[in-house]
């Protein structure tokens, strides 16, 4: 049986790591220079950025069977196991609440 490859090359799940460490620290430092708020500020950006990667690891946890396979570009839990789609569903939560988080400083700020 052939195994069906999304794409042979990098993982492209990975690959976004790539792009997005260089723009958090890029964010990170635009966030310095512009809200110059305190310390407060800073702490609630760096926990929403702790928070995102934790959620990227469970999304690799979630994904590694698929990366075992040869398939890296996949969306969604369809065709995972139940332990899998729990650690994709765990890594939603943590993503989406690390990046509201991350964000809400310069939401309140403008």
């Amino acid at each position: 049986m052939k195994i069906r490859r999304s794409d042979p090359g990098f993982p492209f799940d990975i690959g976004i790591l790539f792009i997005g460490l260089p723009a958090a620290i890029v964010s990170w430092v635009l966030t310095i220079i512009v809200l110059d708020r305190g310390w407060l500020w800073f702490a609630a950006y760096w926990l929403g950025v702790a928070f995102v990667c934790v959620g990227g690891a469970h999304m690799f946890r979630a994904k590694l069977p698929f990366y075992r396979q040869g398939r890296f570009l996949t969306f969604g839990t369809t065709g995972m196991t139940e332990d899998s789609k729990a650690h994709y569903r765990r890594a939603l939560k943590w993503i989406f609440g690390g990046l509201s988080l991350a964000v809400l400083p310069l939401v309140v700020r403008f």
